[in-house]
C-alpha cells in the first residue's frame, strides 16, 4: 500500500497524462508540461513544451531519455493532416515537426532506438512508415501490402526491431471487418525502399469458430530475435460476450529469410481484449493485461480487467486473475504488478507471487470513484481526480 500522498501544486487543470518512468506529461488547455519524479517521490516541474497539445489517444506519446538530447514525440491529430512533434525533453524545444498523411492507425506507434512504426490508411492503399524520430530523416522508407495481396486489406504495425546493425520492420495484412480468416505477418529487413517485397512472409490461421474480424493489439520483445504479439479475435455480428472476443498471443522468431511460429496460446486462455504485453525475464513469464465483457449473453454489461501470466518459453498460461471492480489501470514495472483502482487504492504484488496467490485486493469496496486517469511509475502511482487534480502516492 502507498505510504505517502502529494497533491501538485498545478498552475492549470490537467485533463489528462502519459507516464514513462521517471516522467509524467500533463496535458491541459493552456499548456503541457513535463514533471520529473524524485528520489523523495514527489514529481517536480520539468518544464513547459513550446506548443499546446492534447493527449493523441491511443496514439501513446514516445519518450526516449537514453538519446542525447533525450526525446518526446506527440502525435498532432488536430490539423487536416497529422503531425509528429518531436521535442527536446530537457528544455521543452519543439525540434522538429513531421508532416505525414492519411489516417494514422489508433495504435501505439511501435518504437525502438530512434525510429518509429506507424500505420497510415489512404483511400488507395495501406503502408508503414518508418521515421527518424532522433534525427531529420522524416520518413526514412515505407512499407506496402506485396502486389499478390488484395490492395483492399489493411496493414498493421506488428513490430520494430532496429539497432546499430539491424533493422526489421514487422507489419499484419489483415482482410477487412467482416472478410477475415488468416493473419499474413511480412517482415522486411534495412530501410525499405518504395515498392520493396517483404523477405518472408507467415500465415497464421484465426482460431476462434465463426470469427471475420482481426486487429493486432500490442507486442514485445522477447528476445534479440523474438517478439511476442497478441490478435484480437471476434465475430462481426456478434453481440460482445465472454464468448464473441477472444485474444491470441503468439512468440515469433525473424530469422534472415523467414518467420517462424514458437508457440501461442490455447483459445480459451485469453478471452478478452489484450492491450499490454510485458516481458519479465527473471520470472520467466510474459504478462498480459486486457479487459473483456464477460456477460453470457445480450443481459446487463460486466465489464472486468484481466492480468495473465504466460510461460516465455512455452505460451503456457501459468495464471490468470479477472478483476470486475472498476480499475484504472494496470502496469508491470521493476517485475511487479501494479492496479490502480478508482478510489485511489493501489495493489502491487511480484510476478511469481501473483502467479501463487493472484492480486492482494486492497481497495475499499463502495468507496466513491475519485480517479479519471492513473499511471504507474517505479514506486509511486500519479492519479488524476476529478477537478484536474494530479496526485503522487508512493509505494
Amino acid at each position: 500500500m502507498p505510504d505517502s500522498t502529494v497533491t501538485l501544486d498545478l498552475d492549470h487543470a490537467a485533463e489528462d497524462l502519459f507516464v514513462a518512468h521517471p516522467y509524467v506529461v500533463t496535458f491541459a488547455p493552456m499548456s503541457t508540461d513535463i514533471w520529473v519524479l524524485d528520489d523523495a517521490s514527489t514529481l517536480q516541474h520539468y518544464t513547459r513544451l513550446d506548443k499546446t497539445l492534447l493527449h493523441p489517444g491511443a496514439l501513446t506519446p514516445i519518450l526516449d531519455d537514453s538519446l542525447n538530447p533525450g526525446l518526446l514525440a506527440i502525435a498532432d491529430l488536430s490539423g487536416d493532416s497529422p503531425e509528429l512533434c518531436v521535442f527536446s525533453l530537457e528544455y521543452g524545444t519543439l525540434l522538429r515537426t513531421m508532416w505525414l498523411y492519411g489516417d494514422l492507425a489508433p495504435s501505439a506507434p511501435r518504437y525502438a532506438a530512434g525510429r518509429a512504426l506507424i500505420g497510415t490508411t489512404t483511400p488507395d492503399k495501406s503502408e508503414l512508415f518508418l521515421l527518424d524520430v532522433e534525427g531529420d530523416g522524416w520518413i526514412l522508407g515505407t512499407a506496402q501490402l506485396p502486389s499478390d495481396l488484395s490492395q483492399a486489406a489493411s496493414l498493421d504495425a506488428v513490430y520494430l526491431k532496429a539497432n546499430e546493425d539491424e533493422i526489421a520492420i514487422v507489419g499484419a495484412a489483415l482482410a477487412h471487418p467482416g472478410q477475415a480468416d488468416d493473419i499474413t505477418l511480412l517482415v522486411w529487413h534495412g530501410i525499405p525502399p518504395e515498392d520493396a517485397q517483404p523477405a518472408a512472409r507467415l500465415v497464421l490461421p484465426l482460431r476462434m469458430p465463426d470469427v471475420d474480424t482481426v486487429t493486432v493489439t500490442c507486442s514485445a520483445s522477447l528476445s534479440t530475435s523474438t517478439f511476442v504479439f497478441s490478435a484480437y479475435e471476434s465475430v462481426s455480428d456478434a453481440i460482445n460476450t465472454k464468448y464473441s472476443r477472444l485474444s491470441v498471443v503468439r512468440a515469433i522468431d525473424i530469422n534472415h529469410d523467414a518467420l517462424a511460429l514458437r508457440w501461442e496460446t490455447p483459445p480459451e486462455a485469453l478471452r478478452g481484449y489484450v492491450s499490454r504485453l510485458v516481458h519479465v525475464p527473471a520470472a520467466r513469464a510474459v504478462v498480459a493485461i486486457g479487459s473483456q465483457n464477460a456477460r453470457e449473453d445480450a443481459g446487463k454489461d460486466v465489464p472486468l480487467t484481466f492480468v495473465a501470466v504466460l510461460d516465455d518459453e512455452t505460451g503456457a498460461l501459468r495464471r490468470r486473475e479477472d478483476v470486475r471492480e472498476a480499475v484504472r489501470t494496470c502496469r508491470v514495472v521493476q517485475g511487479k504488478v501494479v492496479c490502480v483502482w478508482e478510489n485511489g487504492e493501489v495493489s502491487a504484488v511480484e510476478v511469481p507471487e501473483f502467479v501463487q496467490r493472484g492480486l492482494p485486493i486492497e481497495h475499499a469496496d463502495g468507496a466513491a470513484a475519485t480517479v479519471r486517469r492513473a499511471g504507474v511509475l517505479d514506486g509511486a502511482v500519479v492519479l488524476l481526480g476529478e477537478a484536474g487534480k494530479v496526485t503522487v502516492k508512493s509505494w
